[in-house]
């Protein structure tokens, strides 16, 4: 291959491995705090937090339209609000029936987006679109980034498995009503009780902590040091999160009612923000045995949105306790609608719903929010048979599966017990950090240092390799979406060295081959092609350890074999490619007689003594 073929390749590899490294340089490096905070959220958390702050923005634009409806929209909004005039000029290139404004004026902003009451809405969820897209390139980068393990980043590290007899128990159960297998059914039940903590977690406004199910039955729940709630510890709200068995309620509509409070909101707009905050209405008359709860659907983007509040009648008719299982299923149109079993008791209380109820609204309830509001069937229970249901609406593909696991998560079917738990202070993750930064640091310099004095200018071209190395290396770990651990550290440690002794064989074979009399350019030659079979077995041999040690350790084993694994392969890269281009270019470019590889001195044909120098 052509020195132009090979220099092509390390470029590619460079712009690659940059672009690996984007997200994380991104994230650790230029990202704000507030940028982190956003991307951080939970989806729940995140859509009641852009909703209240689209809500503040519209409200201090329609006071600033009060003041002076015909100010310059670029003059008078604030910091905070400026993004207001490219959501309305977005809006005026997406609706071209749009008239464009001669300017854009405040009055002229608030006419493109109706200037009324829906209007106002139209303008906060165009609003909230926009800062949504924009928090969702953070989260996608934030996720592409290098993660940092438990023992960097601080935090904690639950193990928890399903109570043995109450699965046991919930296995057999469900094998009676179901023709699958045993192994079937403990999938589905694992599943579901994922699935559930999953919810869960969304609900507490945890920060994205990730859940990882074994096939031995263990779940793991791993929580960065950031997660805390009210001056909860990180433990107490796992705990709360366990033992919390979650609110599945069954709930009829008031629909007279419901409309009162449309339209007493329609009127009194600021009132939406005081219910959303506190869960109630000073102000407003309810009558007795009646709540009010938000009615929310999963938007494009997969969030919980508040579409609306409903009037709920207090009784809870049916709970979470007593749906056995959910199920997607479709009508004889081709629609989809929603099957679900009930246990007796459940079953029992069915029958007096329809039968008292037929033609009203039935609310599901999920901690307070309405995830759906079905309108029972004037047929329901018809066959006499009151032990499960269907649900009927309508629904989207996306729709029917969220109802479903709503259904089957919104309770853990069975009782959690914790097997284990670890956590590590922020403090003493940014102290790891810190010594492994210096660990690296010391060693990376102690080896260019040394190759450098021994070598000389061979050893610098050996450094730069390492160092492309070492690039190569956390790009690749960063675009695989790896967790970079301490025992991650030891394997970039471990992988200097290898790099250099590969470097070592091949140097002492080009000096070999310069005390026999060769030229440098054959010298260089024999001796990367001497070398060669035995840097690959070599490393060959060690990465038949590292994957083992990936394929049946786990932890931080399997973090310190995968650094290790990709550290070899990015050694033998950088040492018989990049390196052999290098020293090709000053021979064949630079034209380079001489090779400052030692710092002896050796004897030429004619047995005059010649300094090994130049470059």
């Amino acid at each position: 291959m052509g020195k132009i073929s090979r220099f092509s390749i390390v470029l590619v590899s460079i712009a690659l491995a940059l672009w690996g490294l984007y997200p994380s340089i991104w994230w650790y490096f230029v990202a704000t705090d507030e940028e982190q905070s956003y991307a951080n959220m939970t989806r729940t958390t995140l859509a009641e937090e852009l909703r209240q702050a689209t809500e503040t923005d519209v409200l201090e634009f329609q006071k600033l339209s009060y003041e002076d409806k015909n100010a310059l929209a670029k003059d008078v909004l604030g910091k905070d609000q400026a993004y207001i005039l490219d959501v309305a000029k977005r809006y005026r290139e997406n609706y071209r029936d749009v008239e464009k404004p001669d300017s854009w004026t405040l009055e002229a902003i608030g006419r493109m987006f109706g200037g009324d009451e829906a209007g106002r809405e139209l303008m906060r969820e165009s609003l909230e679109d926009y800062k949504l897209e924009q928090i969702l390139v953070y989260r996608s980068r934030k996720n592409s980034a290098l993660r940092l393990g438990l023992d960097l980043n601080g935090g904690q590290s639950v193990m928890v498995r399903p109570n043995p007899d109450e699965f046991a128990a919930e296995v057999d159960e469900l094998l009676a009503e179901s023709n699958q297998g045993r192994q079937e059914i403990e999938g589905y039940l694992q599943n579901r009780i994922v699935a559930s903590l999953q919810s869960r977690i969304d609900q507490f406004g945890l920060t994205e902590p990730e859940i990882y199910s074994y096939q031995d039955g263990r779940i793991e729940i791993v929580m960065p040091s950031q997660n805390k709630v009210a001056g909860q510890t990180d433990t107490g709200v796992v705990e709360t999160l366990l033992q919390v068995k979650g609110s599945l309620e069954f709930h009829l509509v008031n629909e007279q009612e419901t409309e009162k409070l449309s339209s007493y909101l329609n009127v009194n707009p600021l009132k939406s923000r005081e219910l959303s905050e506190t869960g109630e209405l000073k102000d407003y008359k309810l009558p007795a045995g009646q709540v009010i709860r938000g009615y929310y659907e999963k938007d494009k983007y997969a969030m919980d949105r508040l579409r609306g509040y409903l009037v709920l009648e207090s009784e809870t008719l049916l709970d979470g306790e007593n749906v056995t299982n959910a199920r997607m299923d479709k009508d004889n149109v081709g629609q989809w609608e929603i099957g679900y079993n009930l246990n007796q008791d459940g079953a029992a209380k069915q029958q007096k719903i329809f039968t008292n109820n037929p033609g009203r609204l039935m609310a599901i309830v999920l901690d307070k929010r309405v995830l759906s509001y079905p309108r029972i069937s004037d047929n329901a229970g018809s066959g006499g048979s009151y032990s499960g249901g269907r649900i009927k609406g309508r629904f989207s593909d996306r729709e029917a599966t969220n109802l479903v696991n709503v259904l089957n998560s919104g309770n853990l079917p069975v009782a959690m017990d914790i097997d284990s738990q670890r956590v590590v202070g922020a403090t003493l993750g940014e102290e790891s950090i810190r010594s492994g930064l210096i660990g690296i640091a010391i060693g990376l310099l102690a080896v260019v240092l040394f190759m450098v004095f021994y070598y000389r200018s061979a050893g610098f071209i050996a450094d730069v390799a390492l160092v492309l190395n070492l690039f190569f290396l956390i790009a690749i770990l960063a675009t695989m979406n790896s967790t970079l651990t301490l025992t991650g550290i030891a394997g970039i440690i471990l992988t200097i060295g290898m790099s250099v002794d590969a470097n070592v064989i091949i140097y002492e074979r080009i000096k070999e081959e310069l005390f026999s009399g060769k030229s440098r350019k054959a010298a260089i030659e024999v001796g990367f092609s001497r070398a060669f079979w035995t840097i690959i077995d070599a490393n060959i041999t060690t990465g038949i350890a590292a994957i083992c040690l990936a394929l049946f350790g786990n932890g931080g084993i399997r973090g310190f074999a995968i650094t290790l694994a990709w550290g070899i392969v990015c050694s033998l890269f950088t040492v018989l490619f990049v390196a052999r281009l290098i020293f090709d270019f000053n021979t064949d470019v630079l034209k380079c007689k001489k090779l400052a590889i030692m710092w002896r001195k050796i004897s030429s044909g004619n047995n005059s003594q010649q300094s090994l120098g130049g470059v």
